[in-house]
């Protein structure tokens, strides 16, 4: 297995004004019987390589951390099938840091790396918020190439209030919950995303899970949270056109970040989409139940090719 990490620098048609985001692209060795169709200064290589005689395909997973924490225990695990892409969004490290982020970015970010990489198809994993950058390049992007999605405790830039079957009353009371159970979790040391259950059960993994977090710490995070929740204002209707497979995957004990019964509603709404809630989990069930997760995305995978 080798991994390349190089950054966008130099693109002519990278927009981000003075910023750089790294990006971390697994794949196998070569393999005699498969060589790369690659050309020799490594552009299209993770869209040509070859495995088992199929044209290889593209896996980009995303999320609100750095490359370490969102790639580390998930994309080796599929290299057999796919060449693997991670990337940090801008203002996180090891991107650039230019102070609080713009998240209206990150979509366009994310063009300009697929076009980059040359990737014909794409499965986007995106996790919290990296459903905000996978939707809004989905919505923005009609000529993608993207074909099969996977929402991990997200549904990105639509707008909750809005969706269709839920109580407003409901969402309003996980709401307030959420915000006094973040408020304990704070007082206790334990970080919000990651949870009670992880921190009380797996401290080692908590305490990684909050070091990792706290690399990103270098711009105000309340701030960038008003950025990015001025954006949940897409219309649930907008998913009916989502045409690719997609699958929601929540933890049942997401009290803090996103309500499990969102997905439940969402599901419905597109032509090919599915929900698993995962027991004993949070926030980032990658994370804390990385085997479970790392199943269910296989599964999921294997049958949309």
């Amino acid at each position: 297995m080798t991994a390349e990490t190089f950054s966008l620098d130099q693109l002519p048609q990278w927009r981000p004004r003075s910023s750089r985001l790294l990006h971390q692209r697994w794949s196998r060795p070569q393999l005699s019987q498969a060589p790369s169709a690659a050309s020799s200064n490594g552009r299209g290589a993770a869209s040509t390589m070859k495995s088992r005689d199929r044209v290889r395909r593209s896996f980009l997973p995303m999320g609100s951390a750095a490359i370490t924490r969102l790639g580390g225990s998930r994309s080796p695990i599929f290299l057999i099938d796919f060449t693997c892409v991670t990337f940090s969004h801008r203002g996180y490290p090891p991107s650039s840091d230019i102070g609080i982020p713009d998240p209206r970015e990150f979509a366009g970010d994310l063009a300009s790396l697929i076009e980059h990489l040359q990737l014909p198809n794409v499965r986007l994993v995106a996790q919290s918020m990296g459903g905000w950058t996978a939707i809004e390049y989905i919505l923005t992007h009609p000529q993608h190439n993207v074909r099969a999605l996977v929402l991990a405790s997200t549904c990105g830039t639509i707008n909750r209030a809005s969706v269709p079957s839920i109580d407003p009353q409901t969402l309003i009371e996980y709401d307030q919950k959420a915000a006094e159970a973040t408020a304990d979790m704070l007082r206790r040391g334990i970080s919000p995303p990651a949870g009670e259950r992880m921190a009380r059960e797996q401290p080692a993994l908590h305490f990684l899970y909050r070091e990792i977090a706290n690399a990103s710490a270098a711009f105000d995070r309340v701030e960038f949270r008003k950025r990015i929740f001025m954006m949940t204002n897409r219309s649930p209707d907008l998913l009916h056109g989502f045409m690719m497979p997609v699958l929601f995957i929540t933890g049942e004990e997401d009290i803090a970040n996103f309500p499990p019964f969102i997905a439940d509603a969402l599901a419905p709404l597109m032509p090919n989409a599915r929900v698993e809630h995962v027991p004993e989990a949070g926030h980032s069930v990658y994370f804390q139940r990385a085997d479970v997760f790392n199943r269910l995305l296989d599964n999921f995978l294997s049958k949309v090719g």
